[in-house]
């Protein structure tokens, strides 16, 4: 092989559409949270007003699924033109968000406090947001397994 073979055996990178499960579920609490977040019009706001609905999303769904309540944790400035990210802190039940207040990136966070592997929550976060909110979904591009707005 030279330098301008590609290589044969790696295997294709996920995306956002090959890890969409149409048949996601949410229990019946939690539907019912997710959708009053919605209703709330999560997106709308100034930022303390939206970290509030953010609050109420994570402990409404850590009751639905029996858990520890969840905290969340902002870091940095919000800027709503960039991607955010986010991590899931088992030891202290605490979702810290960074420079966004993404609902992607918070399910997925709540995938992990859920147990949920990486590639379970990439999965699951990114089918509750298709499956929940359609209307933010097609407006977004997708880069690999990330959702670009």
């Amino acid at each position: 092989m030279n330098d301008f073979e590609p290589a044969r055996d790696l295997a294709p990178q996920p995306t956002v559409e090959s890890v969409i499960n149409p048949r996601v579920k949410l229990n019946r609490a939690a539907y019912a949270v997710v959708r009053a977040f919605r209703r709330s019009k999560a997106w709308q706001g100034t930022y303390e007003e939206r970290l509030v609905k953010f609050t109420a999303l994570a402990a409404g769904l850590s009751d639905a699924y029996g858990l520890d309540p969840v905290r969340i944790v902002f870091h940095g400035v919000e800027n709503r033109d960039r991607p955010g990210d986010g991590l899931f802190h088992s030891e202290e039940d605490t979702i810290h968000l960074i420079g966004k207040l993404s609902v992607v990136t918070f399910l997925h966070c709540f995938g992990r406090a859920r147990g949920q592997t990486k590639g379970e929550a990439f999965a699951w976060s990114l089918s509750i947001f298709k499956k929940m909110f359609p209307v933010s979904f097609s407006r977004c591009n997708a880069v690999g397994l990330m959702l670009i707005r």
